[in-house]
């Protein structure tokens, strides 16, 4: 069945189908995350507060999403695992009335993405930039922390040789794939709610969000997959490092984009778009439309797409 979605996924009926499979499998949790998921990807689902809050709800509680992966072996002991993102519909960019808004991520305004694609579940480990390109940048060590403080082209020279090295094309996500992806279906300022707290994310934690607690500053990066993932199969997509998006940044960029498959190119060596904030920024830096514009940021990592 999950060869199926994986054929197209584009193709509502064969979710449905996998979602029935995992019922009958004995998955009933699972099963209705797909189906919660299925209609939040529809631009014309109301009212949409009971299904997004249903969701949350239910990943709050453990229950992990059943998604379709493949996996890339990059060498001896080190592989990546990617979740197929399905194509869909959603409101890219925040209200006004959003805490910690800033300009630049207005307006809201409708994006198609016509094709699925995978999408990396966690950023790039060290691990796996050591096994590919060979050397150690990171500011904080660990083979299974992502790595950090690299450079957009560097990022571009992993997705090269990991393509030329597979046969598949590898690239990084585009703004609107990586907010579509982040908010996986949701529309509120985190994909787990209205706020957020350290057992959810790796930030400053001493600074409270929109009436939040406050918690702990760790102070450094963490183990990837540290918390629960959203109903995509993805994890932290807040915090624990800024993600290096394809396009060029612009504060205006909203104002002039297509509705289906939008994206920037800017000219060689404009700043780029980095998603998701990172362990040393505030909570409102790592909401689901946060943007930032960057040539090089210390806490910049990536994640990595590979087209269907």
């Amino acid at each position: 069945m999950v060869e199926v979605v994986k054929a197209d996924p584009g193709d509502d009926l064969a979710w449905l189908a996998l979602a029935d499979y995992l019922e009958e499998s004995g998955q009933p949790g699972p099963a209705e995350l797909h189906r919660l998921s299925l209609a939040l990807r529809r631009p014309t689902v109301a009212p949409r507060g009971p299904i997004e809050g249903r969701l949350r709800q239910m990943l709050a509680s453990g229950i992990r999403p059943v998604v379709p992966t493949e996996v890339i072996r990059l060498g001896t002991g080190v592989e990546s695992k990617l979740a197929l993102v399905p194509p869909g519909s959603f409101l890219m960019g925040s209200s006004e009335r959003e805490p910690g808004r800033s300009a630049d991520e207005g307006p809201a305004h409708r994006v198609n993405l016509t094709s699925g694609f995978y999408l990396g579940i966690h950023p790039v480990t060290q691990a796996q930039w050591r096994r590919m390109i060979g050397s150690k940048v990171s500011l904080f060590q660990g083979d299974d922390r992502p790595v950090d403080n690299v450079p957009w082209e560097e990022c571009q020279m992993f997705c090269t040789k990991l393509t030329n090295g597979t046969g598949r094309r590898f690239r990084l996500p585009t703004e609107a794939e990586w907010e579509y992806a982040c908010r996986a279906g949701t529309t509120s300022p985190f994909h787990f709610g209205k706020s957020i707290s350290i057992k959810q994310a790796n930030y400053n934690g001493c600074i409270p969000y929109d009436g939040g607690r406050k918690g702990t500053y760790r102070q450094h990066t963490m183990s990837v997959g540290s918390f629960l993932p959203n109903a995509f199969g993805l994890f932290d997509m807040h915090g624990n490092v800024n993600e290096w998006c394809l396009d060029a940044y612009s504060d205006n960029s909203y104002r002039f984009s297509a509705e289906d498959d939008p994206r920037s190119y800017g000219a060689e060596g404009c700043p780029r778009v980095a998603r998701g904030g990172a362990w040393c920024d505030d909570p409102e830096r790592c909401r689901s439309a946060s943007r930032t514009g960057s040539r090089r940021r210390g806490t910049n990592g990536f994640r990595i797409v590979m087209e269907v």
